[in-house]
């Protein structure tokens, strides 16, 4: 495996990973009206500070590849807000449902560590989501607290040092 910017060399790739994401109800990727291009477009002006709003920090993507198709994506966002901070962190990643029990989220979010632009990050999940605690917690994440958020109930915050 090996991790790449997201890019438009990657479309075709992008469009198979966002048909199996969307039919396994990966809400990210659920848009029907929403081309695999109007996605990458999306996903690359989020990266650059002068396209987006004051109150957004720039997001950049990244594509885990294995075998010549996209595994997985990690979103790094890079900044701090109050959103942030409190419940959505500067991570969010997700693995391609054929994928999952390989390794790939915590391969992506070692890669992160290693290789992102900030020193430490606040990782978040839900409170329920075993999967993505051991993730977090085996890439060295601690425990900060858990939060009650109003729309997905208990969201469980760490910090990741790099």
């Amino acid at each position: 495996m090996y991790m790449v910017e997201a890019s438009a060399d990657w479309l075709l790739e992008l469009d198979e990973y966002m048909q199996e994401c969307a039919a396994n109800g990966l809400v990210r990727y659920t848009d029907k009206d929403r081309s695999p291009g109007e996605f990458l477009e999306d996903v690359l002006i989020e990266s650059n500070q002068d396209c987006i709003p004051q109150h957004r920090v720039p997001c950049k993507t990244y594509f885990c590849i294995d075998s010549g198709n996209i595994v997985g994506t990690i979103r790094e966002r890079i900044g701090e807000n109050e959103t942030i901070v409190h419940s959505i962190g500067h991570v969010g990643y997700e693995t391609r449902p054929s994928a999952r029990n390989r390794g790939v989220a915590q391969f992506m979010l070692a890669w992160l560590k290693g290789h992102g632009n900030l020193s430490s990050y606040i990782v978040t999940c839900c409170a329920d989501n075993h999967p993505s605690i051991h993730v977090i917690e085996h890439c060295g994440g601690r425990w900060i607290n858990d939060v009650e958020h109003p729309d997905v109930g208990t969201i469980r915050r760490y910090i990741l040092h790099a």
